[in-house]
């Protein structure tokens, strides 16, 4: 399956976001191994999404200038073919960011930089990332990808669920298959927000309070949360639960 971590709600002290991020990555790509990417929202309600193919490579390699006005230009997903393949969108600043969802794929489709994960609308306003399977995605659009996951996103919109969470509840029954969905977008009054669903209790989720970050950091697996405050040289003072964000059935 995918692997998941969300970040929220972050003084982001000592950028110890990206500290944590970094770490994580080799948690995280644990038998996912076909790219990692993430969204990072800032303190404006801004996003910027950084993806790679080869997980090793997340947060060790940057794109050429030339590159990052290529992809500035086109507004959407570019195939990197020379040194390393990865895409950025947005204006990262780290000193800015409060919260970040992050994503490693296991491929179930095409294995390519277009199906890594995160996925953001064209005007960089709303983006997901999934861990689970799509079985009618078929029956609906996707725009950049070939990949079943995208079909969130575009569905997300078309319910405009930020202007009303109970359409998550519509949504779901218009999708076959399983999934924990991580969606940040803004809702009518413009205020960032990040929803949390799942569709059934085998998709698990697990948090913890980091005073490190002092922010709330939510993942996959106790150990994916462990073992990287453990790579940060920080102590688990509290206990990491089991939690349950809305279920749509």
């Amino acid at each position: 399956m995918c692997r998941l971590m969300f970040i929220v709600g972050s003084s982001n002290k000592n950028n110890n976001i990206r500290k944590f991020m970094f770490n994580a990555n080799e948690h995280l790509s644990k038998g996912n191994s076909d790219g990692l990417g993430y969204t990072a929202i800032k303190n404006d309600g801004d996003i910027f999404t950084e993806r790679w193919l080869v997980n090793k490579e997340a947060f060790t390699k940057k794109l050429t200038d030339n590159d990052e006005k290529i992809i500035s230009k086109l507004g959407k997903f570019v195939e990197v073919k020379d040194k390393q393949e990865t895409t950025l969108q947005g204006k990262p600043e780290w000193d800015k960011v409060t919260s970040v969802m992050m994503h490693t794929r296991f491929a179930t489709c095409d294995r390519g930089l277009k199906n890594v994960h995160p996925f953001v609308s064209n005007d960089n306003e709303v983006a997901i990332v999934h861990n689970g399977i799509i079985t009618n995605h078929k029956e609906f659009d996707k725009l950049n990808s070939t990949c079943d996951s995208e079909v969130l996103l575009t569905e997300y919109i078309n319910w405009n669920v930020s202007s009303d969470l109970s359409k998550i509840q519509d949504l779901a029954d218009s999708m076959k298959g399983y999934w924990a969905v991580g969606t940040t977008s803004k809702d009518d009054t413009g205020r960032r927000i990040i929803d949390i669903h799942r569709s059934s209790d085998s998709a698990t989720l697990y948090g913890l309070y980091v005073d490190e970050l002092e922010g709330l950091v939510i993942a996959t697996t106790e150990d994916i949360i462990r073992d990287t405050m453990k790579d940060c040289n920080w102590k688990v003072t509290n206990s990491i639960l089991r939690i349950n964000p809305f279920v749509a059935i």
